[in-house]
């Protein structure tokens, strides 16, 4: 997909002839091949709508990680992500329940099935804030598609209390494209509080969490209120008990690797040391700033 103005993309959009409803799997993925360029660009279409589709049913709470930027800059400005993180306001069985009776009843044609997988152990993090990963088992009108892995965390620190609403022009543009149905916006991290999350998991010590930097260069390129991130990177910091504010990034051995996969494609720092030098930067800033 190429970059395009909000005015052009809008007005695409208006006026799209759009096609019916893909009527099966076949017919969906035939559609995905005409849109995108490569098979490396299908995958990361179909990965970026199924992402979408299954966020209309989230239970009360917030989408965050590489998702939330994908839904707030769009499909085109964003890295690729193969996840769906999530913020729960309610208990883990609650929203388990709730999610699971929605993915079976579907949202246009996609239905889904939660399947637990073991958590991984991140550096840095307490036991009590880490992720539950879930494989989603995502269908079309009723035949196997692919899977996504959920991560389920809690609210932290009230950052599931006001979520910002977005979905972004072009991955709306995309639904029309497809025949499907017209997604509503996600309510996604605010952005003092997703900033602070990256800031606090990419100073973690032993951490290979480089792609977070390219994550904060794309989430500083929209206007941000630089105080309002600092008093949450403060709480965030506090209540996580595991390094102090403020932190200061260093590159670990797979650095170099995992920031040119994550950067591919994307207007960023060229280099991980140019963005390790910006990141900690950012963090003088941000501590140095005042209401």
């Amino acid at each position: 997909m190429t970059d395009s103005t909000p005015a052009q993309s809008k007005q695409s959009a208006l006026t799209l002839k759009r096609p019916e409803p893909p009527r099966n799997l076949t017919s969906l993925k035939a559609r995905f091949r005409d849109l995108a360029s490569s098979e490396l660009a299908v995958t990361r279409l179909e990965r970026a709508v199924a992402n979408v589709a299954l966020a209309q049913l989230l239970p009360a709470g917030a989408v965050k990680g590489g998702t939330a930027l994908k839904l707030r800059l769009g499909h085109s400005r964003s890295r690729f992500t193969p996840d769906l993180d999530v913020a729960r306001r309610a208990t883990m069985d609650e929203f388990l329940v709730e999610y699971g009776a929605a993915l079976a009843k579907g949202w246009a044609g996609f239905t889904g099935k939660l399947v637990p997988v073991r958590p991984a152990k991140p550096v840095g993090v307490p036991p009590e804030y880490v992720i539950q990963p879930y494989d989603i088992k995502v269908s079309y009108q009723g035949r196997s598609w692919l899977t996504v892995r959920l991560e389920v965390g809690h609210d932290e620190i009230g950052d599931t209390d006001h979520p910002e609403m977005h979905l972004a022009q072009d991955l709306a543009e995309v639904f029309a494209q497809l025949g499907l149905s017209d997604p509503a916006p996600i309510p996604v991290l605010p952005v003092d509080h997703q900033i602070a999350q990256k800031l606090h998991a990419c100073s973690a010590p032993g951490n290979e969490r480089a792609h977070d930097l390219v994550d904060l260069q794309l989430l500083l390129t929209e206007q941000v209120d630089l105080a309002a991130v600092r008093v949450t990177c403060k709480r965030l910091f506090a209540s996580r008990r595991a390094h102090a504010w403020p932190p200061v990034v260093t590159a670990g051995p797979t650095w170099a690797t995992v920031y040119a996969n994550a950067a591919d494609g994307i207007d960023c720092a060229l280099t991980v040391e140019e963005a390790v030098e910006w990141t900690n930067g950012l963090i003088q800033r941000i501590a140095a700033a005042r209401e």
